[in-house]
């Protein structure tokens, strides 16, 4: 067997974290969870069984992870326990009211700004550019910059993506009804 540097190892690992074509399976199985969500019949009462068979994939996905490879931990294995846990809290089972909260749907709406933003405010807060110093690594930092995060996510969802999506969503036009012409009477 060939040896392979640490570095290979490093950048191999880069690649299959982040290149989109190694990320297509999960996509994929995003994609049909949605299809057979919109396109089923939505019982409520399997919700709870779908929430715990994820968390019961999240905990094999974590005693696997000493044994088997972190390449296929990191992108195999957690993908379908996060779909179950997806779908069943989308079921809307009793138990998930809760989740209905406006400071929780406002966050759940903000988080693809969170998605898109967190990279540019994760490193400069952990990591000192000037001497390489890891900082901010104790709860109330990591408290901190979560704030932070939401609070950026937020307003970035409420000033930039909502009035982006009612521009390139136009309002739909009603449609003209055709009007019958009265007879005359003459």
């Amino acid at each position: 067997m060939p040896y392979v540097s640490r570095a290979n190892w490093s950048s191999a690992v880069q690649f299959v974290k982040f290149f989109p074509l190694v990320r297509l399976p999960e996509f994929l199985m995003g994609m049909a969870c949605g299809f057979l969500f919109v396109h089923s019949e939505r019982n409520p009462k399997y919700g709870l069984p779908l929430m715990a068979l994820g968390l019961l994939g999240v905990a094999a996905t974590s005693v696997a992870s000493r044994f088997v490879p972190y390449l296929i931990v990191h992108t195999a294995l957690p993908g379908p326990a996060a779909a179950a846990m997806v779908v069943g809290i989308a079921l809307q089972p009793s138990w998930a009211a809760w989740l209905n909260n406006r400071a929780l749907v406002l966050i759940g709406n903000a988080s693809y700004s969170f998605y898109l933003l967190h990279t540019m405010f994760v490193w400069p807060f952990f990591h000192n550019m000037q001497t390489e110093a890891v900082r901010n690594q104790g709860l109330v930092g990591i408290g901190l910059w979560l704030a932070m995060m939401l609070a950026i996510s937020s307003l970035a969802y409420r000033f930039i993506e909502e009035p982006a999506r009612r521009k390139l969503r136009p309002q739909k036009k009603a449609i003209p009804v055709a009007v019958e012409a009265l007879p005359s009477e003459g």
